[in-house]
């Protein structure tokens, strides 16, 4: 069994988590948009059942999610929730019942396009449906108490970024 679930394996941050977690000999799972990496795993991360049965098949202790439906200039947070709101609660309830720990990919979206600076104090008002998704995640996960750390990231550069 994989001790590591990583989602979004195949999107621009996940290849290079992917890269390093091969680097390490680490044993993980990845499963991304139309493929899977290192155990051949298929899942629709839309598909809540397929996602219990994706945790109930690997087992892990760690979930590292990536994931994300991500559109700057949707207005309407229905397209984006399943992936970006209820695929990290379902991580989150898991890891309650399994004691295992949570990795989400959030951003600086969650506070809004109005800020220069940023610091734990700056105001949480996000401005499109991405970022309230993203947002409502957080909250979920906090309130769930489960054992987690969220990344606000910022944007990401690289080659073929």
């Amino acid at each position: 069994m994989p001790e590591i679930l990583l989602t979004g394996a195949n999107g621009f941050l996940g290849k290079e988590v992917v890269r390093l977690l091969n680097e390490h000999d680490y044993n993980f799972a990845g499963v991304g948009r139309n493929i899977s990496t290192s155990s051949k795993l298929s899942c629709d991360l839309s598909i809540l059942e397929d996602v219990i049965k994706l945790l109930e098949k690997t087992s892990p202790k760690i979930i590292i999610n990536l994931a994300a439906s991500a559109d700057f200039l949707e207005k309407n947070p229905s397209s984006l929730f399943s992936i970006n709101t209820l695929l990290p609660a379902i991580f989150a309830e898991y890891c309650i019942k399994n004691n295992s720990h949570l990795i989400q990919a959030s951003g600086i979206i969650v506070h809004g396009f109005s800020h220069v600076h940023f610091s734990k104090k700056t105001e949480l008002k996000p401005d499109n449906a991405y970022g309230k998704t993203k947002l409502l995640a957080d909250q979920i996960i906090t309130m769930s108490g489960c054992q987690a750390s969220i990344l606000r990231l910022g944007g990401i550069f690289g080659d073929n970024g």
